[in-house]
């Protein structure tokens, strides 16, 4: 999972979209000093938790996903994580995260 995904979208307190976000992460324990926690944890809610819908477009398809989150602080809230594969791609990747 790529670094910036993480650190300047989903743990940014300044990017428009990602803000809110990022303040949601934060209040279960995570933080972009330790950025690999949510990482882990969003592969981890990835393997866990069944596909809820499967979109395809033109370029792959995107998965979304609906389940329970284990966080730093040993919360557990509901979310949402989507991610995208590439046709013929293997290894999809995250697009989002959010509460559910």
């Amino acid at each position: 999972m790529p670094e910036p995904k993480i650190l300047d979208y989903l743990l940014s307190a300044t990017h428009p979209i990602g803000r809110d976000k990022a303040l949601f992460f934060a209040s279960f324990g995570f933080s972009s000093e330790r950025w690999e926690e949510l990482a882990t944890a969003l592969k981890a809610h990835a393997a866990n938790n069944e596909v809820m819908s499967v979109e395809d477009s033109e370029w792959g398809k995107n998965y979304s996903i609906i389940g329970r989150l284990e966080c730093p602080d040993g919360r557990k809230p509901h979310i949402k994580s989507v991610w995208f594969a590439e046709h013929g791609g293997i290894v999809p990747k995250l697009i989002t995260a959010y509460p559910e």
